[in-house]
């Protein structure tokens, strides 16, 4: 039982920060989506020297503050005309990759440092699950092995000596037969846990690897 549990509360631990590394990734992935989209845009309203279409100049010039914030650039605009566009425009594809990267480093530091926490914890719990659902399973298949012996001998007697004779076997039969059924219950249980268990260790493990 107390395996049980704890295969069941590590999945759960594991699961709460997965969901927390997927938000972060999707705010990351949407900042980025956001950066891209404002590139396009100044694309659309740029020419290839730099000059800036009539009546836009406002609106490319929060672009650029935008992307120089954000990227660490210094492009600047004199008279409608974006200065060194052609350079600045080469290496804002560069920047904006190595500022996914850090914000993708940045999104699962914590995750990283949770799993790098759990990793023994979550080795030891999927040992235990292992373990535990092992004997378990061990257990049942001994009893069904029983099952089948009380059957056997049940069935000879009542061939021999008639069903009243046979009444020991049967009472003996039930018995067993109810006891492989609540040792086939904990398998169920037991195996659910061993699943809970190794999909929190292999996803720490996973998580470390991915941030390494």
């Amino acid at each position: 039982k107390e395996s049980i549990e704890a295969s069941h509360n590590m999945k759960a631990a594991y699961d709460e920060m997965e969901s927390t590394r997927q938000n972060n990734m999707a705010t990351v992935n949407n900042e980025y989506a956001h950066y891209q989209s404002l590139i396009q845009e100044m694309d659309s309203l740029v020419g290839a020297n730099g000059e800036v279409k009539a009546g836009y100049e406002e609106r490319v010039q929060f672009i650029m503050t935008t992307l120089n914030e954000a990227l660490g650039m210094e492009m600047t605009m004199q008279d409608g005309v974006i200065q060194n566009y052609q350079k600045e425009r080469e290496s804002i594809n560069q920047l904006l990759e190595t500022k996914k990267a850090e914000l993708i480093l940045k999104a699962n530091e914590e995750e990283y440092a949770q799993a790098i926490q759990k990793k023994t914890e979550a080795a030891t719990v999927y040992a235990n699950a292992q373990q535990t659902f092992n004997d378990i399973l061990k257990q049942a298949e001994d009893q069904a092995v029983e099952v089948q012996k009380v059957y056997m001998e049940m069935a000879r007697i009542e061939s021999e000596d008639g069903v009243e004779a046979a009444k020991e076997y049967q009472d003996a039969h039930q018995n067993v037969f109810d006891t492989y059924t609540e040792l086939q219950s904990k398998v169920t249980d037991t195996r659910a846990a061993l699943m809970d268990a190794t999909t929190a260790y292999q996803g720490y493990n996973q998580t470390i690897q991915n941030y390494e």
